[in-house]
C-alpha cells in the first residue's frame, strides 16, 4: 500500500479487514467445543490486541455509524479490554443463533410439506 501511496484510500478497507479477523477469532473462542478455558480465551483475546494494527484498526472504527448493536457494542468492549464480556456477548449471540436456525428449519420444512 505504501509502495502505491495509496494507504489512505483504503485506510478504512484495511481496519474492516482487521476487525474482521478479530470478529472470526472471537466466534471461534466463543463455540462451546473450544478447548481454551475462559483465562486462556482472555488472554488469547488480549495478544491478539497488542498487535498495533489490530489495536489501530479497533480503535478507528467509527461506532457512531456502526448500524448493528451487537458489532457497535463488541467494539466497544474490545477498546475497553472487557475481554471476557466481549466473549460471553460472542456466546450469547451464538445460542441465539442456533435457536433461530431451528425455528427456520421448523417453519422451513412445514412450509415444504404444506406445497
Amino acid at each position: 500500500m505504501l509502495y502505491w501511496k495509496k494507504e489512505e484510500e483504503y485506510h478504512d478497507l484495511v481496519n474492516q479487514h482487521y476487525w474482521g479477523a478479530l470478529y472470526l477469532e472471537l466466534s471461534n473462542l466463543a463455540w462451546e467445543d473450544c478447548p481454551l478455558t475462559l483465562p486462556e480465551k482472555e488472554e488469547r483475546i488480549e495478544e491478539l490486541m497488542q498487535d498495533p494494527k489490530i489495536k489501530q484498526a479497533i480503535a478507528e472504527i467509527e461506532t457512531e455509524k456502526e448500524k448493528n448493536s451487537f458489532v457497535k457494542l463488541l467494539i466497544l468492549l474490545l477498546r475497553y479490554e472487557k475481554y471476557s464480556t466481549a466473549l460471553k456477548l460472542m456466546q450469547t449471540r451464538i445460542i441465539i443463533g442456533k435457536k433461530f436456525q431451528k425455528s427456520f428449519k421448523v417453519i422451513k420444512n412445514l412450509l415444504i410439506k404444506s406445497k
